[in-house]
C-alpha cells in the first residue's frame, strides 16, 4: 500500500492507538520531523502486531490534502500519453518517467513528503521487493521524500536495511522493543464489556483474571485481540463457550483460527465458502 502525505501537515490521532503503540508513534513521528535526520524508516513486527495501524495512524496525523504534487499530474499524464506502453516496460523504466521526471519537472519549491509503503514483504516477490527499495532510497538524493516502510521482519529486508551502504540513512523500529501486552489488555476489557452489554450478558461471565489471561494469550499480538472479539462476540455464536473454549486453549494466532474454523462449520454455507477458497 503507497500512501503520499506532505510531511508537515499533522492532524489527530488514531482512537485504537495507546500506550506504548504511543511510544512508537513518537518515535516515528520524531523521526518524520527531524528534516535533517535520516531519511528512511523501517518499522518491523510480526503479523497481526499492528503495523499498519501505525502506518495509518501516521498518514493520518500528516494527511490533510486530497492531491499531492498536482503540479506534476500532468507531466505524468503526459508521459502516458507519449509512450503508453511505460506500463508494460520495466520497474525502474516505469519510476523514472512516472514518478522522478515529473517530480523533477515542478520549478517551484516542493515541501519535504513522506512516502509510507505499509506492507513491503507484501509487495511482490523478494527479488521485486529489492528492486522496489532500491529504486525509492536510490531517489532520495533527487527528490523531496522521506520513506516509511512497514514489514514483517523478513531476513532479506533486515540484511537490505543493516548493509553498511544504507543503514545509516535507515531508522529502524521494531515492535518487539515495545511491550504491547497492557495495550491488548486495555483493549480486550473495552471491547468485550461492550460484548457484553450488546448481549445482555451478566457482568460476573468475564473477570478480570480471564482478561489478564486472554492477553497472554494473543502474545501482544493484536490480531488475536480483535478476531477474539469477533469470534465471542459474534450474536449467532454461543459467547460464553466460546470464551472458555479460548481461555483453555494453548497460546498464539493458531490455536484460535482453529477454534473460528471449528465454531464456523455451523454455518450452512462455510463448507461451499472454504470450497470456492481452497480451490481459487
Amino acid at each position: 500500500m503507497l500512501l503520499t502525505i506532505p510531511a508537515n501537515a499533522r492532524t489527530s490521532r488514531h482512537p485504537y492507538v495507546r500506550s506504548t503503540r504511543e511510544k512508537v508513534l513518537r518515535d516515528i513521528t520524531a523521526w518524520a520531523e527531524r528534516q535533517d535526520g535520516r531519511p528512511v524508516c523501517w518499522l518491523a513486527g510480526p503479523a497481526g502486531s499492528g503495523k499498519s495501524t501505525i502506518a495509518h495512524t501516521i498518514a493520518q496525523q500528516y494527511d490533510r490534502v486530497a492531491i499531492t504534487l498536482p503540479s506534476a499530474k500532468q507531466a505524468m499524464e503526459d508521459a502516458l500519453a507519449k509512450e503508453p506502453s511505460i506500463l508494460d516496460q520495466r520497474l525502474e523504466h516505469q519510476f523514472t518517467k512516472l514518478i522522478v521526471n515529473p517530480v523533477l519537472s515542478i520549478t517551484k519549491p516542493v515541501s519535504p513528503l513522506i512516502i509510507v509503503i505499509d506492507g513491503l514483504d507484501e509487495c511482490g516477490s523478494e527479488a521485486h521487493v529489492k528492486e522496489l527499495i532500491r529504486l525509492l532510497v536510490g531517489a532520495l538524493h533527487e527528490l523531496p521524500f522521506r520513506l516509511l516502510f512497514t514489514s514483517r521482519p523478513e531476513d532479506y529486508i533486515n540484511k537490505i536495511f543493516t548493509s553498511p551502504s544504507i543503514t545509516g540513512n535507515v531508522k529502524c523500529v521494531a515492535l518487539r522493543d515495545f511491550d504491547a501486552l497492557g495495550d491488548v489488555y486495555i483493549y480486550l476489557r473495552d471491547t468485550l464489556l461492550e460484548v457484553q452489554r450488546n448481549l445482555g450478558l451478566p457482568p460476573s461471565w468475564l473477570s478480570d483474571t480471564d482478561l489478564r489471561t486472554l492477553a497472554e494469550k494473543s502474545e501482544s499480538i493484536f490480531m488475536y485481540a480483535s478476531t477474539l472479539v469477533k469470534f465471542v462476540g459474534d450474536k449467532k455464536g454461543k459467547p460464553r463457550q466460546r470464551l472458555q473454549n479460548a481461555l483453555n486453549a494453548h497460546k498464539g494466532l493458531d490455536s484460535l483460527f482453529e477454534q473460528v474454523l471449528i465454531d464456523a462449520d455451523e454455518y450452512a454455507d462455510f463448507r461451499l465458502v472454504l470450497g470456492a477458497v481452497v480451490s481459487l
